[in-house]
């Protein structure tokens, strides 16, 4: 009778975070269900899926020029600028699905990524509760929603989406040793990459960091054991280096030949923000 409890008790907390987080998606998500699209600082996002599209057709893989940006004249726009965002919304674009409604299939998915795997780290790190309330946190973060309804910031949402899978892909495997765990990491480290190579500078090393203080605390500080945990690690953020190398090494080998440094200066000095 004790089992038959627990296992009905398990099955209507189940269910309740499934209703939970698919109110949530839904609520998050509701402008989308509307027709058209609202106001963005950033309004470029189509005209970037059709070129990237276009490029896809003419048998550009990876893309890097984009034929009608720079005034007609062409520009490498995706040598340097997050060309995971574009590419997927490229793949719905090509599908045939007008501009406006790959943008919020875009969004959609941003949301319902973030939100599962905020939720899986939550659990991990400290149960089902805390990954429901880390889950609606990080859905509701007002940096996220700024991002995503003004900014209109697909890529640096986009790298941010793929941030609690970092953590709980590798505290996963930490735990366990699994491979798909190990594999989630890789390729959430090189959609982050892909998305917004500023965050991607930020948030390696403080993944890192945090991987490195979780082992620690699971090997109760034995030093040499939890290096030997740490290498296959270090390995995954490398092997994500080397899978987005197409396209980090050309933008940062290749930016000299740009006129980068004017973003630096006047209008978008950070003294004048």
């Amino acid at each position: 009778m004790t089992r038959i409890f627990n296992w009905l008790t398990n099955i209507s907390k189940s269910y309740f975070v499934v209703v939970f987080l698919l109110f949530l998606l839904l609520a998050v998500n509701r402008s989308l269900f509307h027709a058209g699209f609202f106001y963005l600082h950033d309004f470029t996002h189509s005209t970037r899926i059709a070129e990237m599209g276009r490029a896809l057709a003419d048998g550009q893989l990876p893309v890097r020029w984009s034929a009608n940006f720079g005034y007609g004249f062409g520009m490498p726009l995706f040598n340097f600028y997050a060309p995971l965002p574009y590419f997927l919304g490229a793949l719905f674009w090509l599908a045939g699905a007008d501009l406006i409604l790959t943008l919020k299939i875009l969004y959609f998915i941003l949301s319902a990524l973030t939100l599962l795997g905020a939720y899986l780290l939550g659990k991990k790190l400290a149960g089902r509760s805390a990954g429901l309330l880390l889950a609606t946190i990080f859905l509701l973060s007002p940096y996220r929603a700024v991002n995503l309804f003004v900014r209109g910031a697909l890529s640096e949402t986009f790298a941010m989406t793929f941030f609690p899978w970092v953590i709980w892909a590798g505290a996963a495997w930490l735990q366990e040793r699994q491979k798909k765990h190990f594999l989630i990491l890789v390729l959430s480290l090189a959609g982050i990459m892909l998305s917004h190579n500023l965050s991607a500078l930020i948030f390696y090393p403080f993944s890192a960091l945090f991987l490195l203080v979780y082992a620690l605390c699971l090997k109760q500080f034995r030093l040499l054991d939890t290096l030997k945990v740490l290498l296959p690690l270090v390995g995954a953020y490398l092997l994500s280096l080397a899978l987005t190398a197409f396209y980090s090494l050309p933008a940062l080998l290749e930016n000299q030949a740009t006129i980068i440094n004017s973003i630096f200066g006047g209008y978008f000095h950070y003294s004048n923000h």
